[in-house]
């Protein structure tokens, strides 16, 4: 019965989804350009693509005065547009910026905003110095004209929320520049592998994830697909003991999280690793005996055509 209802649900979205499309081509709702280049980065399903570390290879691989525009999701106040990162570090805290937004400004060199309203971000960025805006998140955001739309695509069937995934038809993929995937066997214009980089306590490793082969560990997870985590971490030879898998940009109270060290500590875990982004959003409130996974994006294919697309929209 609950399927059946979440399937009516989604061919309404769907219904919704598709009227709206129609409107955007056909120009019967306005759109809104900047005084820079836009490129948004984006995807038709929701989450678990690979988009987060995208953007930031993407801020890593252009000069110039970038600035990442979020949407902030999960943040805990809805000031906006609010300017997390000036291109030298967070300027507040993970809860007000959401864990995204902050990692990106932890991890890049780029101007971060954070706003609802996409236009009125990327407004923001411009005043604050920004030359080339990347849009997080935007494909579905049609509101702020760009000059280049990348679209993250992966194996799941397109069956729209909330008994799927899918945010708009398969059709609209038509309108990408270029598609990128990180799954084997998937067609795309740009192919990228995500590996395991290093482990540590915090944002500064100092082990490579080779040294969790054979070690007990336990996973604290909450991410779109946190069962990426789970495979990344069995494939580095590690011996998952404990598991806790949360909805996507979920926040707990830090005594939580000493209760679930805890927990691991007594099932035999030598550590709990978590991923970057989890770490963002507990920056501060983690406690000890938790070690941080990030990953390295690797072009496998399409690299040459990825950087001759940025360059037909550089403005430098």
């Amino acid at each position: 019965m609950k399927q059946v209802a979440l399937r009516s649900a989604g061919r309404l979205f769907g219904m919704g989804a598709e009227v709206r499309r129609r409107a955007y081509d056909r120009g019967w709702l306005p759109t809104y350009g900047v005084d820079v280049p836009v490129i948004s980065v984006g995807n038709v399903a929701d989450g678990g693509t690979g988009k987060s570390p995208f953007v930031q290879a993407l801020s890593r691989l252009l000069s110039g005065r970038v600035a990442v525009v979020s949407r902030g999701y999960g943040r805990a106040e809805r000031r906006t547009p609010r300017l997390v990162s000036a291109g030298h570090g967070p300027l507040i805290a993970p809860r007000f910026a959401g864990d995204e937004a902050w990692l990106l400004a932890r991890t890049t060199d780029a101007i971060v905003v954070v706003d609802a309203d996409r236009v009125r971000g990327a407004q923001a960025a411009v005043r604050h110095g920004a030359q080339l805006i990347l849009l997080d998140d935007g494909f579905s955001h049609r509101r702020l004209r760009r000059e280049l739309d990348i679209v993250l695509v992966d194996e799941r069937p397109l069956e729209f929320l909330p008994a799927g995934v899918a945010r708009e038809h398969p059709e609209a993929l038509a309108r990408a520049h270029l598609t990128a995937t990180s799954v084997a066997g998937i067609e795309a214009d740009v192919v990228f592998s995500l590996s395991a980089d290093c482990v540590g306590p915090a944002f500064a490793p100092d082990e490579p994830a080779e040294a969790l082969r054979g070690r007990p560990v336990a996973l604290w997870s909450a991410s779109a697909r946190p069962e990426g985590c789970e495979r990344t971490v069995r494939a580095l030879g590690a011996d998952v003991v404990l598991q806790a898998q949360r909805r996507d940009h979920q926040h707990v109270r830090p005594g939580v999280l000493r209760d679930f060290a805890r927990r691991a500590k007594n099932c035999g875990a030598e550590t709990v690793v978590t991923t970057s982004k989890d770490a963002a959003r507990y920056a501060g409130a983690r406690p000890d005996g938790f070690a941080v996974l990030t990953r390295k994006l690797n072009f496998v294919s399409g690299e040459a055509r990825l950087r001759s697309e940025l360059e037909r929209v550089l403005p430098w």
